[in-house]
């Protein structure tokens, strides 16, 4: 519970850190006794609480990854609709709703599907349309093993060729957003599949309707690969600092566990830090 107070402390200013420990401490109780409630985000957007620990984020404060998420806020009027791939339960989505008129969402776990789709019938009133997919996105339409961790974890990933999961549908976004949109907000968060997901949107890529992506940098993601399949499309690939600015520099995009962002090279200069 130190690190907890500690992590609220660092990342609130003024009166949020007395919310947030109190919103903090509120939440360690209601996890322990295995509530199920609905909460409502400074946004007012309304999220269904399950006892697990992936909705701890939203009891510590305003963005669980406050620099990336400002950035990309800041930016959303690139486009009127966010593809959200890889959205868990949702909380990102929530995040930004106001932000956006559509939100396209894809997640392959049924159990986190079902915990996502509970929170969406919620927000019926929020700016955004919602559209989701029980499914996962990939280079090619079939199905993959896909290891779905307990408690509707965000690190679930597509299981690995000695690993044994459940099977679930996938699909490109090519297929499945078939030309209906003339610019997207793309985020992706697929543990590691990025490749896959971006060779399946080949065509959103050449056509430069991707207009942002923001995207997760692990250390088993292939970055040589990513980087190559950008230069090829003419995006530029970049991070946010700590201090809210953007940098290009290839040693600090090269760093794992980051979030990493593209944008058609001719969009980069109209970013706002």
């Amino acid at each position: 519970m130190l690190s907890v107070i500690a992590s609220i402390f660092k990342y609130n200013s003024g009166f949020d850190k007395i919310r947030y420990l109190f919103k903090g401490t509120i939440w360690a109780i209601r996890k322990r006794r295995g509530d199920k409630f609905v909460t409502k985000l400074w946004n007012n957007a309304l999220v269904q609480v399950y006892p697990s620990t992936s909705y701890s984020s939203i009891f510590y404060r305003k963005y669980s990854e406050p620099t990336d998420m400002i950035f990309l806020r800041n930016n959303a009027s690139l486009s009127d609709t966010l593809i959200d791939v890889g959205a868990n339960v949702g909380l990102f989505s929530m995040t930004c709703c106001n932000d956006f008129k559509k939100i396209v969402l894809f997640e392959p776990s049924p159990e986190t599907f079902k915990a996502l789709q509970d929170t969406l019938v919620l927000n019926v009133d929020c700016l955004a349309e919602f559209e989701s997919h029980n499914i996962g996105v990939s280079d090619k339409k079939g199905s993959l093993s896909f290891i779905a961790e307990p408690n509707l974890s965000p690190t679930s990933r597509v299981a690995k060729d000695y690993e044994k999961g459940i099977e679930v549908p996938v699909d490109t976004l090519d297929s499945v957003l078939n030309d209906r949109f003339e610019s997207v907000v793309l985020k992706v968060d697929v543990e590691g599949h990025e490749e896959n997901v971006f060779a399946g949107a080949e065509k959103l890529f050449s056509k430069k309707i991707v207009k942002l992506l923001m995207f997760e940098r692990l250390g088993r993601t292939n970055l040589e690969n990513v980087l190559e399949f950008m230069l090829k499309h003419d995006y530029t690939v970049f991070r946010i600092l700590d201090d809210g600015s953007i940098s290009t520099n290839s040693e600090l995009v090269a760093e794992p566990l980051i979030n990493l962002f593209t944008c058609p090279s001719e969009v980069f200069p109209t970013l706002k830090s």
